[in-house]
């Protein structure tokens, strides 16, 4: 939350509707998925790799709510979708490489 409330490393701050319009519209599971595997400069999980999945998945839900989008806080369904995108992105790290 730090970086987003800052704007450090290009960080959308926390509700810039602009700024994060366009990783709002990549879908709740995605985005999430990739921010806990770690995507553009922001590390896995924020850099607190104590949270629980669920405690990362409710903040960003909770940033993009704050930029006005209408996420949810995650559901076990959801959750899922999460876990799901999380294991096919690490998929696509490992191939990468």
């Amino acid at each position: 939350m730090a970086c987003h409330a800052t704007g450090v490393e290009n960080a959308p701050r926390l509700g810039d509707r602009q700024a994060w319009k366009p990783l709002v519209d990549e879908g709740q599971d995605t985005l999430t998925a990739h921010a806990w595997v770690g995507v553009r400069g922001m590390p896995a999980r924020g850099g607190q790799p104590g949270l629980s999945l669920e405690e990362f998945a409710r903040a960003t839900a909770y940033m993009a709510r704050a930029a006005g989008g209408d996420w949810q806080d995650p559901d076990a369904d959801m959750l899922a979708e999460i876990e799901e995108e999380i294991a096919e992105r690490l998929a696509s790290l490992t191939q990468g490489k």
